[in-house]
């Protein structure tokens, strides 16, 4: 079913001209943004979460949250205490502290 659809869009995008290609974009920025905004509003200040950065798997705890983005301090593994700056989507949360 979401290949057909992934399928369908493909080749309504190949067929759409500037102006609807504008359009096209604009609906899929607001959809990420939608998206963006909603995973943040599962997690709160204090959480546990990981997500996977550039060096690899960050475990760490919320200290603030954005309208898109978490602000996450490492306290895992390695515990440097580095603040990251992570979409939230990207995150997901850890049962430590629960």
């Amino acid at each position: 079913m979401i290949d057909n659809l992934v399928t369908q869009a493909v080749t309504a995008i190949s067929q759409a001209n500037n102006a609807e290609l504008n359009d096209i974009i604009d609906a899929v920025k607001m959809r990420r943004t939608q998206l963006a905004r909603s995973a943040t509003r599962q997690f709160l200040k204090g959480d546990f979460v990981t997500f996977t950065g550039r060096r690899g798997t960050v475990q760490g705890q919320v200290e603030s949250i954005g309208r898109k983005n978490l602000v996450v301090r490492e306290t895992g593994p390695r515990n440097t205490g580095i603040k990251w700056r992570v979409t939230a989507s990207m995150c997901e949360p850890l049962a430590i502290g629960n």
